[in-house]
């Protein structure tokens, strides 16, 4: 039986998958983060840089999410994700 993945999409509607980058307003901050895992309602993430407390990250609702995509947001990527 093949799982089933449910289907997310960030406020803009753009399609969101694990591996993806997302900015996330999280405790009054806005954070760069990535998926980590999805789950049927929420999407677990966690942010690129400097060291989260918790190694499992924090759960958002797609809608609470915008997809990053262009040159900018690579750049910022790669400079912080310690890659």
């Amino acid at each position: 039986m093949a799982k089933i993945v449910p289907e997310h999409k960030d406020i803009l509607g753009q399609p969101l998958k694990e591996g993806n980058y997302v900015a996330v307003s999280h405790h009054n901050a806005l954070q760069i983060c990535q998926i980590k895992k999805v789950n049927p309602k929420m999407l677990r993430v966690l942010p690129v840089q400097g060291h989260y407390r918790r190694s499992e990250g924090h759960l958002v609702y797609g809608g609470q999410t915008i997809l990053l995509s262009g040159p900018d947001a690579l750049a910022y990527i790669l400079t912080y994700a310690g890659a």
